[in-house]
């Protein structure tokens, strides 16, 4: 009778068998771990496009009124006034430009930029004619920054806490969110403001609810932190809070 080889023992076969399996859960372990970093980056470029999306909405209804806004920042009998307003009108589109090619977190560096180069200028001009107008669109590129920010979707994947082993905090929830949204003409202002920044005079027509009701429906929400006014008596627009808050709803409605 042959004598049966090494490599044919039940031994010697079970044992390869074990290191076989251990070789796979090692390539499972590793295409998790793929799969996982390619699913963030994914989930990144998304957000990434979307903010841009936004922000890029939000410049060109801003170029739609730059004249009228940026002139109301300048003195009328100023023989400077034309070459000043040239000057800040192609400061925001400078960095228009900046939103459409190089993306959202760029152009908010390229805004700080801008304000720091301002800033210089507010410094320079302190005692002089041209002080007040520089020192008004100082204020202009801060505003502008506010709203970039309330846009931007900053957040970074790899840091998101995890949820487990929490509560909800029921009053919490209740008064932050589901009040302010439980009503029909807040949740409609929120979408309107998702589409774009609106005046109050532009939601008012939309919503068509009187000056009063319209306010009190606002208060509601920017509380909340779902929607920011860019200044006083300036236009709303929708928060981070608020754009989180719409995608995760779009989600929701479309698993129903």
């Amino acid at each position: 009778m042959a004598n049966k080889g090494k490599d044919s023992s039940p031994d010697y076969l079970i044992g390869a068998i074990a290191e076989l399996k251990m070789e796979i859960k090692g390539l499972r372990a590793d295409m998790n771990r793929v799969e996982e970093t390619v699913l963030k980056e994914r989930l990144r470029a998304v957000e990434d496009t979307l903010t841009q999306n936004h922000l890029l909405v939000y410049a060109g209804q801003r170029s739609q009124s730059l004249n009228q806004d940026i002139g109301l920042l300048l003195k009328d009998d100023c023989q400077n006034r034309d070459k000043c307003l040239e000057r800040y009108k192609n400061t925001i589109e400078e960095n228009t430009k900046v939103i459409k090619h190089s993306g959202p977190k760029v152009a908010l560096a390229d805004l700080d930029d801008r304000i720091a180069e301002n800033e210089l200028m507010v410094e320079k001009t302190k005692s002089q004619q041209c002080g007040n107008c520089f020192s008004n669109f100082d204020k202009k590129l801060k505003r502008e920054k506010r709203a970039y920010q309330e846009i931007v979707l900053v957040k970074d994947i790899n840091n998101d806490t995890k949820v487990h082993n929490q509560t909800l905090d029921i009053p919490f929830l209740l008064q932050n969110l589901f009040e302010p949204l439980g009503n029909d003409s807040r949740l409609k202002i929120l979408s309107i403001v998702y589409e774009g920044k609106k005046s109050f005079s532009e939601l008012s027509k939309i919503v068509d609810l009187k000056a009063g009701h319209l306010a009190f429906h606002l208060k509601k929400l920017v509380n909340a932190k779902l929607i920011a006014q860019e200044a006083s008596k300036g236009d709303y627009i929708i928060t981070q809070k608020g754009l989180a808050l719409i995608k995760e709803m779009l989600v929701l409605q479309k698993q129903s």
